[in-house]
């Protein structure tokens, strides 16, 4: 048994611990460890089976006694100074839960006096002092955590934090960046360095940042944390120039990338209209949407000229195809137009990008309903495939004015009822 686990160690217990204090170390350990709050992580899902383990051989008292039998005699004494740290360590994470920072603070002072390089404890003290808003504690605590070690996240986050409630805005962005490149999928310090950019009006800095909080939330199941982003970011449009988002010099998506997004985008909008389509567009920068709602615009229109061209090559010119093909623009430039017109009259300033990912969103359908003319289908699918289009082009556009546009309901429902007059209006053009 010398090389065995020390199951009081990894619950972080002393060895007199009480079946009360085993089930209150094990709650909180898992809780902490859980693999559906660490996905992918294997580091933290061989943490939570030790815990397991350990737990279920200490909460049982014949077990526990075999346990102890074949521990080290000298154990306690080895490890008096290590364990009285952490037993004072656990008593400020406890105080801490109850909101007792104050008490927190004074056992983690104790525990690094017994343990000078106590990492853990810095950032506890750290994270404690942060929330009673002792900012100028919080950064002596950081410069601490990261001269012990140069790679602890925690360190680099509560810089960035203090920093930002102290007006040091550049200085939270050097912070937060740091942190990201240790744990790149932190949303919050993603969140929190856009809050940043935000202040310092570069707002498309803030954007790209925030769209990658909602996106990591989201996949967390952080719903909270993507309403908050969600919040800014409709915020943020409402305040920034369309022509600057339009033309931002960080105008770079890889090829792979962009038709990775175009499938995934299109498949969800196709599978829940109502339900995916902030989602997907909350996944994407300002100039994603704008190509994607680009590309499913164009590619309806070409589609469409295709099938009239391969049903009625011998009777058409090229200059009639040239004109049909301006023609099919019709639609996703009116509504981009009519979306233009709605934001102004509700006395807001347009964003350019949503508009077009909207509407491009919107003729998808369609445009799948056109490929099906290439199939010698029958009239009445195509006529049932019609209506079918048209139902989801319907919740396509009332959800996307209602929850990316954020209008009402009342004026969703007149916007997308309008826009669906001009589809119309187009098909019937094109017959």
């Amino acid at each position: 048994m010398k090389n065995a686990k020390n199951y009081y160690t990894i619950l972080q217990i002393s060895r007199q611990a009480t079946v009360a204090q085993i089930k209150e170390a094990y709650r909180r350990l898992a809780r902490q460890y859980h693999p559906d709050l660490h996905p992918n992580d294997p580091i933290s899902e061989d943490k939570f089976k030790e815990v397991c383990e350990a737990y279920e051989i200490l909460i049982n008292p014949d077990k526990r006694i075999q346990y102890d039998r074949n521990l080290p005699e000298d154990f306690e004494t080895k490890k008096k100074d290590s364990s009285s740290a952490k037993s004072l360590y656990i008593q400020g994470i406890n105080k801490a839960l109850d909101k007792n920072y104050q008490g927190a603070i004074k056992d983690y002072n104790q525990a690094i006096k017994l343990k000078h390089n106590f990492l853990e404890a810095y950032v506890k003290r750290c994270e404690a002092y942060f929330n009673l808003n002792q900012d100028h504690q919080v950064l002596a605590d950081c410069q601490s955590i990261i001269r012990i070690d140069s790679h602890c996240f925690e360190g680099y986050y509560y810089l960035g934090r203090s920093r930002q409630r102290l007006g040091y805005l550049n200085g939270a962005i050097e912070a937060y960046t740091q942190a990201i490149d240790i744990k790149n999928d932190s949303a919050y310090s993603y969140y929190y360095r856009a809050l940043s950019y935000d202040e310092l009006d570069d707002k498309i800095k803030a954007l790209n940042d925030l769209h990658k909080a909602a996106n990591i939330f989201e996949i967390k199941g952080d719903f909270r944390g993507l309403q908050l982003a969600q919040n800014k970011i409709n915020y943020i449009n409402k305040k920034i120039n369309p022509i600057e988002q339009l033309f931002n010099r960080d105008f770079s998506t890889p090829k792979t990338s962009i038709i990775k997004l175009i499938f995934t985008t299109s498949f969800n909008i196709i599978i829940d209209p109502g339900g995916r389509i902030l989602s997907s567009w909350s996944k994407l920068t300002p100039k994603q949407a704008l190509i994607i709602g680009c590309f499913y615009g164009l590619l309806g229109n070409i589609i469409n000229v295709l099938n009239i061209y391969i049903n009625k090559q011998d009777m058409l010119s090229q200059t009639y195809l040239i004109n049909l093909f301006i023609l099919g623009l019709f639609p996703f430039i009116s509504l981009t137009i009519l979306s233009l017109i709605f934001y102004l009259i509700n006395h807001r300033i347009p964003n350019l990008a949503s508009i077009i990912f909207v509407v491009g969103a919107s003729l998808l359908p369609a445009t799948l309903i056109i490929m099906t003319n290439f199939l010698n289908l029958p009239n009445f699918v195509k006529l049932i495939l019609m209506i079918f289009a048209l139902c989801y082009t319907i919740l396509i556009l009332y959800n996307g004015c209602l929850q990316i546009f954020n209008f009402s309901e009342k004026n969703s429902a007149f916007v997308s009822s309008t826009m669906i007059t001009i589809i119309s209006l187009n098909i019937w053009l094109f017959s």
